[in-house]
Order: structure tokens, then sequence, then C-alpha cells
């Protein structure tokens, strides 16, 4: 992600998104906004696509849940630049958790109480917090095909619909 698209979500308040303050040159050398404009979405998708596809690589061999918890990884990430780059070319800069987009994803593999705690709009380390959570949740989903727990609980699970249709069949 481009440092300026991080920094400006993570260290100003929602209330502080806002092309007046993106615009400020407070030390003579160039803005935010600045570097915003200087943010190449051509060239952001090129660097980015190899990340992609090596997961598209992977993906036979991983679980539906790691896949999803990866894909919506980077399309957040995704979102965020577009999002940010949009909105102040716009004239009108807006915080990240404005984003439908990105609210959307995120709702597929965050529970309410996660989203809630995300979502305050005072907390201005939301964003960190929720790379954060979603990187937890990609390295716990690893761990789980690594460990092999995710193969134990699919063999208690099938183990227990086996017995409950060899009940009902008797």
């Amino acid at each position: 992600m481009p440092p300026v698209v991080y920094l400006t979500y993570s260290i100003l308040l929602d209330s502080e998104v806002n092309n007046q303050t993106l615009d400020r040159n407070t030390r003579g050398d160039g803005s935010f906004g600045d570097l915003i404009n200087d943010i190449d979405m051509y060239r952001f998708t090129n660097e980015y696509s190899p990340f992609t596809k090596e997961i598209q690589k992977l993906r036979p061999f991983l679980s539906q849940k790691l896949s999803l918890l990866l894909y919506v990884y980077g399309a957040v990430i995704g979102r965020l630049v577009y999002y940010l780059k949009e909105s102040y070319s716009k004239g009108k800069a807006k915080p990240w958790r404005e984003d439908n987009g990105t609210n959307q994803l995120l709702n597929a593999v965050l529970n309410t109480k996660e989203m809630e705690f995300l979502y305050d709009k005072d907390n201005v380390q939301s964003l960190q917090q929720t790379l954060d959570l979603m990187e937890v949740k990609i390295l716990d989903e690893m761990n789980k095909m690594l460990s092999g727990h995710m193969l134990a609980d699919d063999a208690i699970a099938l183990t227990r619909k086996w017995s409950e249709v060899n009940k009902a069949t008797n």
C-alpha cells in the first residue's frame, strides 16, 4: 500500500480526512495531497498483481476460509488506495470507514463485535487494528491447516454425520 494512504488513514481522525487537511504544506516540501495525486493506479495494480497471482496458484491447496481471508485482505488494501485517490480527486477525501465496498469485504470475514470495534470513529488506530486482525485470522487459519487441527475437526464432523446417517437408516 502506498505510504501516503497508510499514513492518511492511520494518523488522521475521520474528521481530519478532508482535502483541506491533506492539501496543507506545512514544511514547504509538498503535501499529502500531492502524494495522493502521484499514486499511479496502473503501477500499483501491476506491483500488487504478483501477490494475487501467487495466491490463485495455491488456491487448490488452501481451505475455503483461508482463501477468503487472503482475498479480502488484498481487496481491502486495494479498496483503501482506490477510495482515497478517487475521493480526493473529486474534491472530498473521505475516511476509509465510509467506503461501502470495504465495509462489505470486511463483513464477509469479521463478526459484528469486531466490526463495531474497528468502525469506532474515535479509534485513530482502527486501520492498523483491522490489518492486524486480518493477519491474525490468516495466520490462525494457516496454523490450523499446518498443525492438522483442521483435518481432525473435519474427520470428527464427518464421523458424526456418518453416525447420524447410520442411525437414521437402521
